[in-house]
């Protein structure tokens, strides 16, 4: 099984075998540089090219039709409009090279052909319309997002990717303080039954 987790700045990959982790590595590629290749393309503002990516992205062109168009930012006073297309056209070629540089990384252990339980898809970047697809052309596997299960009173508005490493970091943090109270109780214990 894998995890990748898609930060704005930064895309790590941890795959575990069975219980243990087998690898752990970053991948050169996050969620910054889809945003920029649509600034690019586009000829739009950063902030821009986010808003357009969250709104009307997607990481797979194909069923996208063409004559679907999305309205751009005025330039020097122009009206300006991009088939949604292009627009998937260019996330797909982002997405694409990401989920290679995952599976060179997964190669390079063994673990190309491995991947059993699948690839999880965490992080903010994850939320991109259609990336399980991608990721499941690219790496042969089962993909789906990795959601936080298993913490009493989380809310329901947090059930997404982009708070799964949060979840699973503050569930770690619980196991550690819970084993570190055990040890404690029980050097109490076997400090009593050494006193008599």
């Amino acid at each position: 099984m894998a995890l990748v987790d898609i930060g704005a700045h930064s895309t790590e990959l941890v795959v575990y075998y069975g219980d243990a982790m087998y690898l752990a590595s970053t991948v050169r590629i996050c969620a910054d540089h889809f945003t920029r290749d649509l600034a690019q393309a586009l000829i739009v503002s950063y902030d821009d090219a986010e808003r357009m990516k969250l709104e009307f992205g997607g990481a797979s062109s194909e069923s996208c039709p063409e004559n679907v168009l999305v309205e751009l930012p005025p330039c020097d006073g122009r009206d300006r409009q991009a088939q949604k297309k292009f627009l998937n056209q260019v996330l797909e070629a982002r997405a694409t090279e990401m989920f290679r540089f995952v599976r060179t990384e997964l190669a390079r252990v063994g673990m190309d052909r491995c991947l059993m339980g699948g690839v999880f898809l965490t992080g903010a970047g994850a939320k991109l319309l259609d990336l399980c697809d991608i990721a499941e052309r690219e790496l042969q596997c089962q993909a789906r997002f990795g959601l936080a299960v298993g913490i009493d009173g989380w809310p329901e508005e947090m059930d997404d990717p982009e708070w799964t490493v949060s979840a699973g970091l503050a569930m770690y943090s619980a196991k550690v303080k819970a084993q570190l109270a055990h040890q404690k109780e029980a050097a109490g214990w076997v400090g009593k039954i050494l006193k008599q």
